[in-house]
């Protein structure tokens, strides 16, 4: 698709050839003055009504749709269309049109399986002639034409834009899609250059709720409190009561020669050594222990690993106390309890004691 039909006479001769069209069928009249070339089947039953004594002119052409069957008249002044059963299970019917292309007659069925004419002979009906009167409809085929007609007429109604079942008649201007909401506020919301992100971009808030502060901040302001954070866990050392002790302290450094072996003026290398620093008090050396454990304001691993190992011990003691209270316990949770040993014994090894 779309064919080529190409007429021959007896001797083989091409002696007529249509364009190209969906056609795929072909009927002579039965005296073989008109020619039937339609498209039916799975085509949209477009039918042609050549006249052959005339160089093949197309004298009319109607459309047939959903035909199955197709049969000239005996008389050769009516074509016959149906839609059959099983090719097509709907709309069942009979149609019988004039050779003019006007529609004569319609009847409906439930169920066709078959149509035919009667037969008849040829020479019976006298040949057909240009210039014959065409027979009046019959009152099937008037309401039948009616009720295509208010069909068709429902079909082209132009269909404009979706619009939900409780704005359909509502025709106020002030209704505006949700596309046009969003490029206005895009449009008020603009760049600019310079500005921090936050003043530049409006945050969208929901109609009908309460106006809340903006909490954006920009990447500088988060990274500077990160600093100050960072700086507030790092430990600051304490001041030092006698700073000669603290220099005497110091270890030798690639070689070089300790601190004690210079002597200050005024000062002599036999003086009596100054008195030592008093001990740190029991929480403050518990404090100093804590932090040895963070490294630059951040936990060492060991001190995480730890925690970790205490908070399965918490869990473990937790359920040891619901055992006592009489309690059910899962096999997940008793299987838990018996790993206490093992808890401990990873304690003991970082070093932790009760």
């Amino acid at each position: 698709m779309p064919s080529i039909t190409t007429f021959f006479d007896a001797r083989g001769n091409q002696i007529h050839s249509l364009p190209p069209d969906s056609r795929n069928t072909i009927l002579f009249s039965p005296h073989a003055k008109y020619i039937l070339v339609a498209g039916f089947g799975n085509l949209q039953g477009n039918v042609d009504i050549l006249d052959r004594q005339n160089k093949f002119n197309k004298l009319l052409s109607f459309k047939a749709s959903n035909t199955s069957v197709c049969k000239w008249s005996p008389d050769g002044r009516y074509i016959l269309t149906a839609t059959t059963s099983p090719r097509l299970r709907v709309d069942n019917c009979v149609k019988i049109w004039n050779v003019n292309g006007s529609l004569c007659y319609v009847k409906e069925f439930n169920e066709l399986l078959a149509v035919d004419w009667r037969s008849q002979n040829l020479s019976d009906f006298p040949p057909v002639k240009n210039n014959e009167p065409s027979c009046a409809p019959h009152i099937s085929a008037i309401e039948y034409l009616a009720k295509n007609t208010k069909i068709s007429s429902n079909s082209n109604k132009p269909v404009g834009a979706y619009r939900p079942p409780h704005a359909r008649h509502n025709t106020d201007s002030s209704i505006k899609t949700l596309a046009q909401m969003e490029s206005a506020q895009l449009a008020r919301s603009r760049f600019i250059p310079g500005a921090s992100a936050a003043s530049s971009s409006s945050q969208r808030s929901i109609p009908g709720a309460t106006p809340v502060a903006s909490t954006t901040l920009s990447a500088a302001d988060k990274n500077r409190k990160k600093r100050q954070n960072k700086k507030s866990l790092t430990p600051t050392p304490a001041p030092t009561s006698n700073p000669t002790a603290q220099s005497t302290t110091t270890a030798t450094n690639g070689g070089k020669p300790e601190i004690d072996d210079f002597v200050r003026p005024g000062f002599s290398k036999t003086s009596p050594s100054p008195s030592p620093s008093p001990s740190p008090s029991p929480a403050v050396q518990q404090e100093q222990n804590d932090s040895s454990l963070i490294i630059g304001g951040v936990s060492s691993i060991e001190d995480k690993k730890i925690r970790s190992l205490l908070k399965k011990l918490r869990a473990i003691e937790s359920l040891k106390n619901k055992q006592i209270n009489g309690e059910s316990l899962e096999d997940t949770q008793i299987l838990k309890i018996k790993t206490e040993d093992n808890v401990r014994k990873e304690l003991k090894a970082l070093g932790w004691s009760e």
